[in-house]
């Protein structure tokens, strides 16, 4: 123990201690918000993983030879409810399927040209899908 005079260094002090505590429980708040995030990116990777298989999988029906008719539409739509939280799935030709003004992709088809798409999305959240977030190729243009 040193002694100078009146003051006497025999460790901390409470506000020492208070200041480590505060600077843990920052660290500690941080490591589980980082936590939460990769979950969360984890899980999306997931429904994205499963999007993709499940537009691979109605491809792969499409150039076999299934028509995209309203039994096959309403087929897919129950398959990818099943497979993705409010799942959602159409196949149509579209020329441009990418909307500018939004940033998104966009559910209107036009028509009989262009490329035949299997356009999938799933809720992220709460109420349906506003726009696909997984567009795929199943065939070029038609000439």
């Amino acid at each position: 123990m040193l002694n100078l005079g009146r003051l006497s260094l025999r460790g901390f002090t409470l506000i020492e201690v208070m200041l480590a505590l505060c600077l843990l429980s920052m660290a500690a708040i941080s490591l589980a918000g980082l936590q939460w995030r990769s979950l969360h990116a984890a899980h999306q990777s997931s429904l994205h993983r499963a999007a993709m298989q499940l537009a691979a999988d109605i491809a792969d029906e499409v150039r076999a030879g299934a028509v995209p008719d309203a039994a096959a539409q309403a087929a897919w739509m129950g398959r990818a409810a099943a497979m993705l939280p409010g799942g959602w799935a159409v196949v149509c030709r579209d020329p441009s399927p990418w909307n500018d003004a939004a940033g998104a992709f966009r559910w209107a088809c036009e028509g009989a040209a262009g490329p035949l798409l299997v356009k999938v999305a799933w809720r992220q959240g709460g109420g349906a899908p506003a726009a696909p977030l997984l567009v795929a190729p199943v065939a070029p243009a038609m000439p």
